[in-house]
This record gives structure tokens, C-alpha cells and sequence, in this order.
């Protein structure tokens, strides 16, 4: 059975966020404490934590959407890059193998890029594959984070002596379309190299490479 290794970038999703319904429930969420009585001070604090929330946006599928997805087979060199509108970045990684079974490989894709996907598919109504693995079964999953559960990836590849990072998933959503290819990109080569090392320690990947 295939390894696909696979990396997703977020942004806000601005369709959904820039309506006012939307900052009406975002500044209800946010409160100063009951014994702080000087306005002021608490009209700072709820800016604060509206600012503090906004920042974080990107990283639900809430309120978050998929701006790139990159995917590459763990015993190839080659790596696909796709972004554009969401539901054709969805598509074009859900229809990528033909209907072929694989293991799903990254770094903390079971926590964070596989949820995040299949919430934004039922938001926009699009059909998972068949191959897709069901919440919690962890047979077709190989994360890099089962072995490397402390860290930053930057920090894992620092100490494996593999190629860093090109930025960090925060700036993804600012960068211009052809630096955004080239970072999602870079983050598979470089996680292909770490799970490549981890192979063995990997029972989604050592177990199914010959099934």
C-alpha cells in the first residue's frame, strides 16, 4: 500500500468572518472580569481577546479555510501542489489517486489537516473518497507526531539534520500565490525526509508497505 504525504495551508475564510452577524457573536464571546468596573479597561480587554481570537481564525475550520494543499507519495521524489478556490483544491486532493487506498503521512495531520479537511468538505458539501479513514482509526494514518510528541517541526528537522522550513503556517495566507506553492511544497519534501526516518518507529507505514 502507497504512503501519501501530504501539507495543507489555512487562511480566514473573509466570506464568512466579514459578516456582521459573524463579529456580533465574536465580541458576545468576549468578556472582562465581573469585579473590573472602569469601562475603558474592559472596552481594552475585549479588544484584546476579539484581536486575539481574529489571529487565530485560520486554524478552525470554522472559520478558516484551505488557501493549498501539497501531496507527494513517500517513496517518490515528485510533489503536487494545488490552490486556487477551495472546493477545487478539495477535489483535485480527494480525486488525486484514483480511488487507490493509502496511508495518510505528515506532521500532526491526525490533530490538525485531516478534521480540518473534512470539516471544510461538509461545510461545502463535498463528497469525501472512499479511501479517507474514519475518525479514529489510526491504521492508515502515519503522524509524525505518535513519535515526535514534543517540538515544533522546524525544531524535529534541526535535530535530524534535514532541510528547515521556509516560513511558518501563519504567514501562509499573506504570501503571494507563487511563494505560497513554493513553501507548501517545500513543507511535504521536508516532511517526506523526516517520515522517511521514522518509517520503522511508523506501524501505518511499516505495516501496509507490502499489503
Amino acid at each position: 500500500m502507497r504512503t501519501l504525504v501530504f501539507d495543507i495551508e489555512t487562511g480566514e475564510d473573509r466570506a464568512y468572518t466579514s459578516r456582521d452577524d459573524f463579529l456580533d457573536r465574536l465580541v458576545a464571546d468576549c468578556k472582562a472580569p465581573s469585579n473590573w468596573k472602569k469601562q475603558d479597561l474592559i472596552d481594552q480587554e475585549i479588544l484584546r481577546q476579539v484581536t486575539a481570537k481574529r489571529e487565530r481564525l485560520a486554524l478552525s475550520p470554522a472559520t478558516g479555510r484551505v488557501i493549498a494543499i501539497a501531496w507527494g507519495l513517500l517513496d517518490d521524489e515528485q510533489v503536487q501542489v494545488q490552490t486556487g478556490p477551495e472546493p477545487e483544491i478539495l477535489r483535485a486532493f480527494f480525486n488525486a489517486l484514483d480511488g487507490t487506498r493509502v496511508v495518510l503521512a505528515g506532521f500532526n495531520v491526525r490533530q490538525f489537516d485531516m478534521p480540518f479537511l473534512a470539516v471544510r468538505a461538509a461545510i461545502l458539501d463535498i463528497a469525501m473518497p472512499h479511501w479517507w479513514p474514519h475518525a479514529r482509526d489510526y491504521r492508515f494514518v502515519a503522524d509524525a507526531r505518535d513519535v515526535l510528541e514534543d517540538g515544533k517541526l522546524d525544531d524535529w528537522l534541526h535535530r535530524f539534520d534535514l532541510p528547515a522550513k521556509t516560513g511558518s503556517g501563519d504567514q501562509a495566507q499573506h504570501m503571494q500565490p507563487q511563494q505560497l506553492r513554493d513553501y507548501v511544497e517545500h513543507d511535504v519534501r521536508v516532511e517526506r525526509l523526516l517520515l522517511r526516518r521514522l518509517e520503522r518507529a511508523l506501524p501505518a507505514i511499516r505495516d501496509n508497505r507490502n499489503a
